[in-house]
C-alpha cells in the first residue's frame, strides 16, 4: 500500500524535525511534545504516524539498513577477493559525507547499537551468500567464517566513523584489515 503524499510529507517533517534536535540533544533529552513544538504539529498528528520518539528513530534506521543492504549487496557482487574491507571503509565514508544524519544517527548510544545490529546483520548475509558462491576448503565452516566476516567488517566500520578524519590511521587500519582479509582467504580456499 502506498502511502499518500501528506504521510510521507508529515513523516519527513517529524523525521527532520527530530534529527534537528539530535545535533544538540540526545534522544533521551528529547520529549515528543518538543518534536512538536519544533515541527509545528500537534501531539495527535504525531501520535498518527509514531508510536513514540523511539519508533521515529526505528523508522530511520530502517531506511539507512535498506538503502546500506543494497550497496553492500551491489558492491560485494562487483568486488574481487582482495579487497572487500577497504571497498566497506569506502562505502561508509561515502555514506557519511553524504548523508549528515547517519553521522548524527550513528553518535547516539541507544540508537547506535540498533544501526550496529542491522549493519553486522547486513554483513553476516551478504558474506554468507559470497562464501557459499566460493569453492571452500573444508576447515572452516560457512557461517564461521560469514560472522567472523560480519565482526570485522562491523569493528571496521566503527573504527572508521570514529577517525574518518585521520587519513593515516585509516589507511593503517585498511591495510590491516586487507591483510587479515588475505590470510582468511588464501586459508579457505581451495588448492
Amino acid at each position: 500500500m502506498n502511502k499518500d503524499k501528506r504521510v510521507i510529507k508529515t513523516e519527513k517533517l517529524i523525521c527532520d524535525t527530530l534529527m534537528r534536535l539530535l545535533e544538540t540533544k540526545t534522544i533521551s533529552k528529547i520529549t515528543v511534545k518538543e518534536i512538536c513544538d519544533e515541527a509545528i504539529i500537534s501531539k495527535s498528528t504525531f501520535y498518527d504516524h509514531y508510536i513514540d520518539k523511539y519508533d521515529v528513530i526505528d523508522t530511520m534506521v530502517n531506511q539507512y539498513a535498506k538503502k546500506f543492504n543494497k550497496d553492500v549487496n551491489q558492491r560485494f557482487e562487483a568486488i574481487h577477493e582482495e579487497n572487500t574491507f577497504e571497498m566497506i571503509n569506502k562505502l561508509i565514508k561515502e555514506t557519511i559525507k553524504e548523508d549528515f544524519n547517519l553521522s548524527i544517527l550513528m553518535s547516539q548510544d541507544k540508537v547506535n547499537s540498533s544501526i550496529r545490529e542491522k549493519f553486522h546483520q547486513i554483513f553476516y548475509k551478504n558474506a554468507q551468500c559470497y562464501f557459499r558462491k566460493q569453492k571452500l576448503n573444508k576447515r572452516f565452516s560457512v557461517e564461521f567464517l560469514s560472522q567472523i566476516y560480519a565482526d570485522l567488517a562491523l569493528t571496521s566500520v566503527m573504527f572508521t566513523l570514529r577517525h574518518a578524519n585521520d587519513a593515516y590511521l585509516i589507511e593503517e587500519q585498511t591495510d590491516f584489515m586487507n591483510l587479515i582479509q588475505s590470510l582468511i582467504i588464501d586459508e579457505v580456499h581451495e588448492n
